[in-house]
């Protein structure tokens, strides 16, 4: 944490005062530094964004503070990031950044191939996909989808074009979740909690031909375990994957030994550091600043 002196705090590099008495100054490599008035010392809060795998920031690092995507389309400085296919909807300018959704040049259309260009179509049909913001109150940033799902027809739902994240070890399972663990092929787990009785609903959706297979199990029927040999049999996944109930605090959790598991965004997130999250086939890393 570097100190700034009270002489520095002049109305020429004076910026913005927000609600929260944040004093906010303009820095020539990120867009702000928040300066709190009680402890009179500088902080720095930033996102740095980039793709591991695919091309959909076309391959580009993107700097992400409390005012929104540095150099964003908006230039709102609202605080929030949002990212989709499209510029304008109705006149406005609705997302900072515009997605890479084909990865080739239009002379190459010959050469699309039938799975990008599905994917290609459901990203089109979302006009913003997700947004990154920070909340002052907590001073975090938060990851969260924008599309809006519908779970009542759960086989209507492309799975491709869902944003999902990387959580490690251990889930607590909450209604209308969606995870699929990285070593199975084109399974989903939709999940349903009954908060009456903590029963829960499986079902296991296969992306391709959206065939389902449904469970269901009480509190008694924990532990069930997900693999060739477990409850649950999964053809090719060895390792087993535990669905239990936790007595304790009163909710079902999920593991898995090698914890790799993709769970749905349909809440906010809060982006922690070097947390991946995902859309189709391509990985984000989001990179934060020491101080979250």
């Amino acid at each position: 944490m570097n100190l700034i002196p009270l002489l520095e705090l002049t109305k020429s590099n004076l910026s913005l005062i927000d609600n929260q008495n944040n004093f906010y100054l303009e820095d020539s490599e990120y867009e702000n530094l928040i300066i709190k008035t009680k402890s009179i010392s500088i902080k720095y809060d930033f996102i740095i964004l980039n793709d591991i795998e695919g091309n959909l920031l076309y391959n580009q690092k993107l700097f992400i503070d409390s005012k929104g995507l540095k150099n964003g389309l908006r230039n709102s400085k609202d605080g929030f990031a949002f990212f989709g296919p499209i510029t304008h909807y109705h006149g406005k300018i609705i997302n900072d950044f515009i997605l890479n959704t084909k990865d080739i040049n239009d002379n190459d259309s010959d050469n699309i191939s039938e799975e990008q260009d599905i994917i290609d179509k459901n990203i089109v049909n979302h006009k913003i996909i997700f947004a990154i913001f920070y909340d002052r109150t907590f001073e975090k940033f938060y990851l969260k989808s924008v599309k809006k799902l519908n779970f009542d027809k759960i086989k209507e739902i492309e799975i491709n074009s869902i944003l999902f994240y990387m959580k490690k070890n251990k889930i607590k399972i909450k209604s209308n979740l969606i995870i699929y663990f990285e070593d199975i092929v084109n399974l989903f787990f939709y999940i349903i909690v009954n908060q009456e009785n903590f029963s829960i609903n499986l079902k296991i959706i296969h992306n391709e031909n959206k065939n389902i297979v449904e469970y269901n199990y009480n509190i008694s029927d924990s532990p069930i375990t997900i693999g060739e040999n477990g409850v649950i049999k999964i053809n090719g996944k060895k390792k087993v994957s535990i669905l239990c109930f936790d007595n304790k605090n009163k909710y079902w959790v999920i593991k898995d030994k090698k914890e790799k598991i993709w769970v749905s965004c349909n809440n906010k997130i809060e982006l922690k550091k070097t947390m991946l999250f995902k859309l189709n086939k391509d990985i984000f890393q989001a990179i934060c600043s020491e101080n979250n």
